[in-house]
């Protein structure tokens, strides 16, 4: 429901957000926030510059400045995902796995692992310690603040001219990783992680559950406790492989979510 604008460079993103977001911001999340990422170089949490309220006559429009987590030509990106750990509703309409404008989901995303065998998210295994340690710390910020209903934001790109972490470095390229075969290069950010659950919220979460008791634990609108859990269980199995990884040393919070998950 919100409308993205994109500078030439493609270096930032102007969004419409709405009042409840521009309030859970201003008022409740930005001093943590801005504290969070002064210290947290290497957050996954998608970088805001400023929040602005736009008046005109008698209309008012609430924008976010933030950091574009895909700054590359469009022609190297193979696919988009965004991702919350939820099944429900989680599917593109008219899917065209080929079309590369498109941001599928989570259901698209297991569906695209399924019917193609080459499909394989592998980071390369030296960067995912640092990835797991800011990912533990992100996700209980978030939980911490009452916040849930963020994504998971990953970008799949074909590395054609052969990047390495220089050249990933020199070109200022945030939370870009090279696959473990070097033939991909993998944007990723946490992004959307204005949404408090609050009273409406839970009355949407009461609801849902009553219309749908099957499905109630697949539910996009969960307590920020459970949601974080489901969030970090799909991320780290199905991104991150979590439970085929064992080589690698971290630090005590990955391998505090490598004993949970695995």
């Amino acid at each position: 429901g919100s409308f993205f604008f994109f500078t030439y460079d493609k270096k930032f993103i102007i969004k419409t957000i709405s009042e409840r977001e521009l309030k859970t911001f201003v008022n409740s999340f930005l001093n943590q926030y801005y504290e969070f990422i002064s210290e947290n170089n290497h957050t996954l949490l998608v970088r805001t510059y400023g929040v602005y309220t736009l008046c005109y006559g008698l209309s008012r429009v609430n924008v976010i400045l933030m950091e574009n987590v895909t700054p590359i030509h469009p022609n190297k990106i193979l696919w988009k995902f965004d991702l919350k750990g939820s099944l429900k509703g989680r599917k593109t309409k008219n899917i065209n796995f080929d079309n590369r404008r498109v941001t599928l989901k989570d259901r698209d995303f297991l569906d695209l692992k399924a019917l193609k065998s080459d499909f394989d998210i592998n980071f390369e295994h030296s960067s995912l310690p640092m990835i797991f340690e800011m990912f533990s710390y992100d996700t209980k910020l978030l939980r911490n603040n009452k916040l849930m209903d963020y994504s998971f934001f990953l970008t799949v790109c074909k590395n054609e001219d052969n990047y390495n972490e220089d050249n990933i470095i020199a070109n200022n390229y945030k939370r870009c990783y090279l696959s473990d075969n070097k033939k991909y290069l993998y944007f990723i950010s946490i992004i959307d992680y204005l949404t408090v659950f609050d009273r409406m919220k839970s009355f949407e979460h009461s609801v849902k559950s009553i219309l749908d008791y099957k499905n109630r634990k697949t539910i996009s609108a969960v307590n920020p406790l459970t949601y974080e859990e489901r969030f970090t269980k799909f991320i780290m199995y199905n991104i991150f492989n979590i439970k085929t990884f064992t080589n690698y040393r971290a630090r005590k919070s990955a391998t505090d979510i490598k004993a949970i998950y695995e």
